[in-house]
């Protein structure tokens, strides 16, 4: 038994005329002596007289009598629209480190109007033998027969299952796309929604309005806020309302417990705001102060809130002046008088008293100037006095 490689078939299983593209589903047969060892079948194709060629790896089928075993190949090729096909085939298997071609080259003709299927071969199987008697060939061709037969109910059954299979796919592929454009229109839709949510609040803004109970000046809806998380009354104050009561009730308290006449305060979590609403008595947290008080007011609230912490210590001291709110470390003993880091105003820590220092300077130099003032007066006076006396003695001297 010889080992070779032949072409079995050829088939057109599918020809798109809108880009010239043709499917081709081919068979071969491998016959080698031995069925355990791996093989490689490669199929070398051209349609310009291979000017240029390409090939394609056969995948196993089934295996077949006398050492053969079946392979198919499936290539994709483009057609002139008008004009034959021609393809050419050459064949050959690997294994281990022997290379087997076919004994020639296959040709293929394919117009409009020709057969879909072409077969190479009617034998495919070598006798094992070469006397073998006439009643053995005849053996042999009807398995030859029944084999063929078999191959070509395999081969119509790979070829439904192909079938199906590229149906299955082209449904699969347009299922996935119906539900990206699907998705896309949901998407579409949701943005539309919101679009128009949007739109219709804004309309909304623009045509309500709300009048102040502080201020009494009519402003939109969308300044009028929810204190705290905590009040369940209906909004009548503005968000600038808000931010100043907030800024009076906290130079109310700092100013308090700086002029406090302990300290130190054990409560320093907070400063206590309420809010300002009528009846309400919910006390603002850090979250909603910063979200009504201005940046600088807030500034000061956490700078404060810190300086209270800080007064748990001895020889911490507060700065007195009313728009600081500040503090720092200081001792009392040789030192009474406390110079501010923050504001450089001076605090007597003794007597818990602002030291103005202009004011101090103003008074020193009107003190100065009635000094000043009162001395001229007196100098004044000795002069006349002087001069007075000088008189009466002159008119004592010469009495006529």
């Amino acid at each position: 038994m010889s080992d070779k490689i032949f072409l079995k078939s050829i088939k057109v299983t599918d020809e798109n005329e809108s880009d010239g593209f043709i499917n081709l589903y081919g068979q071969v047969i491998v016959q080698y002596s031995s069925k355990d060892k791996e093989k490689i079948v490669i199929i070398e194709y051209t349609v310009n007289s291979w000017d240029t060629g390409d090939s394609v790896t056969a995948l196993k089928s089934s295996a077949l009598p006398n050492n053969q075993e079946l392979y198919y190949f499936e290539i994709s090729t483009f057609k002139v629209p008008n004009i034959p096909l021609h393809l050419e085939f050459l064949a050959r298997f690997d294994v281990e480190d022997s290379t087997f071609w076919a004994d020639s080259s296959y040709e293929y003709l394919y117009d409009e109007g020709c057969p879909k299927e072409f077969f190479f071969h009617d034998a495919t199987i070598e006798s094992t033998s070469q006397n073998n008697s006439t009643e053995e060939n005849s053996l042999v061709l009807n398995e030859e027969r029944r084999q063929l037969e078999e191959e070509l109910r395999l081969l119509e059954e790979e070829r439904k299952q192909y079938e199906e299979e590229r149906k299955r796919r082209q449904q699969e592929e347009e299922r996935r796309r119906l539900e990206e454009e699907r998705k896309l229109l949901e998407k579409e839709r949701r943005l539309l929604r919101k679009e128009r949510m949007l739109f219709e609040e804004e309309r909304r803004q623009i045509t309500r309005k709300k009048d102040c109970s502080k201020c009494l000046k009519s402003l939109e809806i969308n300044v009028f806020l929810n204190i705290t998380d905590q009040c369940c009354h209906d909004i009548s104050i503005c968000r600038n309302c808000v931010g100043e009561h907030i800024e009076r009730e906290f130079n109310k308290e700092s100013i308090k417990i700086l002029y406090s006449e302990n300290n130190r305060h054990e409560d320093n979590e907070n400063v206590k705001i309420k809010c300002p609403e009528d009846g309400c008595n919910e006390i603002l947290n850090q979250k909603d102060i910063k979200e009504f008080a201005s940046e600088e007011t807030f500034k000061r609230y956490e700078k404060f809130l810190l300086n209270i912490a800080l007064s748990q210590i001895d020889t911490f001291q507060w700065c007195l002046n009313p728009n600081c709110g500040s503090g720092q470390d200081h001792y009392q003993e040789g030192a009474p008088v406390m110079i501010c880091n923050s504001c450089g105003k001076m605090t007597c820590v003794v007597h818990r008293l602002l030291i103005d220092v202009e004011r101090r300077e103003e008074v020193r130099g009107r003190r100065e100037e009635e000094e000043r003032i009162r001395r001229e007066e007196e100098l004044r006076r000795q002069e006349e006095e002087r001069r007075r006396l000088e008189i009466l003695r002159k008119n004592a001297e010469n009495p006529s």
